[in-house]
């Protein structure tokens, strides 16, 4: 399975504050992208110029009693990276076969036994 980027997604009630102090650090806006099969989730790619580190902030769509974390695992094979999480004990959030998808990119939100989530992601292309 090819795993091509890893990084983390911060969803939080005041995403402009984080995006804003995420700025201050030297991070620049990669790109900016409202995901409408997530409910309209309003998320920024940003991406620091040494080291190419990268951290998304999603606008939460619904009221978070905190801020939480999940990690991005973009993926070449979506099918194998989704087994293999299902196999490590990890279950679909929004239940089984579940999928976000639109004309770019399809992505499950799994989550542990232990609660840790990651979103196994697979950005189509033409």
């Amino acid at each position: 399975m090819e795993i091509t980027n890893l990084s983390p997604i911060i969803y939080s009630n005041d995403a402009a504050s984080i995006i804003s102090l995420l700025e201050e650090l030297g991070f620049e806006r990669r790109h900016h992208n409202v995901i409408e099969g997530a409910g309209g989730v309003d998320t920024v790619d940003l991406v620091h110029p040494d080291g190419g580190f990268r951290v998304d902030v999603s606008q939460s769509v619904r009221e978070l009693p905190r801020d939480s974390v999940i990690i991005r695992m973009n993926v070449r094979d979506f099918d194998a990276a989704y087994q293999t999480l299902l196999d490590h004990g990890y279950k679909n959030i929004k239940g089984d076969g579940v999928f976000i998808e639109d004309e770019t990119s399809k992505e499950a939100s799994m989550m542990s036994p232990t609660g840790a989530l990651i979103a196994v992601t697979y950005h189509k292309r033409k």
